[in-house]
């Protein structure tokens, strides 16, 4: 299917030990999303789960939803790998926790100081990947 193209990344299996990878692992099905709807359409008839998976990646909210939360769980995944050092840098910790949290506010609220006005779908505040899948996808309505 992708001749001539690069070769994909492998998958990495989520476990309740090593829950760091989600981020990596959602990043995978993101890139080879047309892939993996192409190998599951192909076991359909054979398969009861591969149906399910099938049906799973035909649904375009599926993308919205992993390409929303993407960012929030590698940013969860950086402040960790930071806490986990061996020697962390207290003033590094506090920095990353600050960006996180900043971070989160940005996503929630207009004004993260103020906390008043929150972002709303289309107010464009989302990521580029999730605005132009959700614009795409004809699911808004137009602004007025």
């Amino acid at each position: 299917m992708n001749e001539g193209k690069e070769q994909y990344e492998k998958f990495v299996t989520p476990s309740t030990t090593r829950w760091l990878v989600r981020g990596k692992f959602i990043n995978i099905i993101l890139k080879q999303w047309e892939e993996l709807q192409a190998y599951f359409y192909s076991l359909v008839d054979r398969k009861y789960l591969a149906r399910i998976i099938r049906d799973m990646l035909s649904d375009e909210v599926n993308t919205f939803y992993l390409t929303f939360a993407l960012p929030f769980v590698q940013n969860f995944e950086s402040l960790n790998a930071v806490f986990q050092a061996s020697n962390p840098d207290p003033s590094k910790l506090f920095e990353e926790l600050e960006e996180l949290r900043l971070f989160l506010l940005q996503r929630v609220y207009k004004d993260p100081h103020e906390r008043k006005h929150l972002w709303a779908p289309t107010d464009e505040k989302m990521g580029e990947k999730f605005e132009f899948d959700l614009k795409r996808s004809k699911r808004l309505p137009e602004k007025t």
